[in-house]
């Protein structure tokens, strides 16, 4: 989920904000982190970490007009804190890797002109209108849809806080394999942004911290239960 949250507070300009202000405070705090350890430890090369100083300063520019600049300097201190403590490991050098990755593939998003809509737009202008019998029977199949739909969104949220949970009580606890937990961080990732496309980044942000709650409590016996 590291790299989620920064790809996130870095897409923000582009994107309808999907973040509460203390997971951008969070997103800013692992990158000022990954941007520690990765300068501590040798992780990366000397360019690709001067791209994540320059990535850590755009992120604390967004933050910095989203949460405050007390707020901002407040997660830039305590991420550097943790990686200046972080143990120097090949788990601690993936996550580098993937948060470099995820920062780089925002700011390039960024980067895109937006899409053009309004030729759609004026083909649904230029259309007849449809007949009143064909409306009124469109009106009833998504009536008789709707208690179906509202299950399925419902199932797919609860998928996504099962598989998020148990993917922060393996990180919290510990003794997962690497190839596992980098199984695990695919899956996570791919539902996460599949959930932002059909629930919206709000239900989705809930989600999150939803799941956050549940694998940071507990025993770690059941981590991948």
């Amino acid at each position: 989920m590291i790299p989620l949250t920064v790809a996130a507070v870095l897409a923000l300009p582009v994107a309808r904000p999907v973040l509460a202000a203390s997971s951008v405070g969070e997103a800013l705090s692992l990158l000022a982190q990954m941007k520690k350890t990765a300068d501590r430890c040798g992780f990366l090369s000397a360019a690709q970490r001067d791209e994540m100083g320059t990535f850590l300063a755009r992120a604390e520019v967004i933050a910095a007009n989203r949460v405050g600049a007390v707020a901002t300097r407040r997660a830039i201190s305590h991420g550097k804190r943790a990686g200046a403590t972080a143990a120097c490991t090949e788990d601690q050098a993936a996550l580098v890797r993937e948060a470099y990755a995820a920062a780089r593939e925002a700011l390039h998003a960024s980067a895109r002109p937006a899409p053009r809509r309004h030729v759609n737009e004026r083909r649904v202008a230029r259309q007849k209108p449809k007949a009143t019998a064909r409306r009124t029977a469109v009106g009833r199949i998504a009536a008789t849809d709707k208690n179906v739909t509202r299950r399925e969104q419902g199932d797919a949220v609860r998928r996504y806080v099962g598989l998020t949970s148990r993917y922060y009580r393996a990180l919290r606890c510990g003794g997962v394999p690497h190839a596992r937990m980098r199984a695990m961080y695919r899956q996570v990732k791919a539902r996460h942004y599949a959930l932002i496309r059909s629930h919206g980044g709000k239900v989705t942000a809930r989600a999150k911290a939803r799941a956050r709650a549940i694998g940071t409590r507990g025993g770690c016996r059941i981590a991948l239960n």
